[in-house]
């Protein structure tokens, strides 16, 4: 799949997830907000899964370097997805015993996710090809990404 395939997923990584999963959880202590975080972690962990397993599923392009750049995309949602699973595993560990804790705690999770984000816009950008895009537009299975 090109770069314009995996663009929509790589938004998850752009917008400031610890506020925004805060935001819904406002003034309501830190187990509810340590909920919202371990809710959308969860999730954003089960949908990188997904899309690797995606990623995977969809072999390799018909493209000059087709099985290494396979392997590239494989190897890139391969290190997000353990970001991603390692980010849920701390939303579950975030302590509630006090502010200072959850918030030095919830720091440290951010930070992580910011290694993530530097990864794939990285990785993304070294896959780039007008070729690409072009044998992705006549595959099937990358026109079903663009939808996971």
């Amino acid at each position: 799949p090109p770069r314009s395939t995996l663009f929509p997923y790589t938004t998850l990584f752009r917008s400031n997830t610890r506020a925004a999963a805060l935001q819904n959880s406002q003034g309501s202590g830190l187990a509810k907000q340590k909920s919202a975080l371990q809710t959308f972690y969860s999730a954003a962990a089960a949908d990188t899964a997904k899309v690797l397993a995606n990623m995977k599923a969809a072999g390799t392009p018909d493209i000059d370097n087709g099985k290494k750049f396979s392997g590239d995309v494989v190897t890139l949602f391969g290190r997000v997805n353990q970001g991603m699973q390692s980010a849920k595993a701390q939303a579950d560990a975030l302590p509630t015993s006090s502010v200072s804790a959850f918030t030095q705690a919830a720091t440290k999770l951010e930070q992580g996710l910011q290694k993530v984000r530097n990864g794939i816009t990285n990785g993304l950008g070294a896959l780039n090809t007008p070729a690409l895009d072009k044998a992705a537009a006549k595959e099937p299975a990358c026109r079903s990404l663009t939808s996971a």
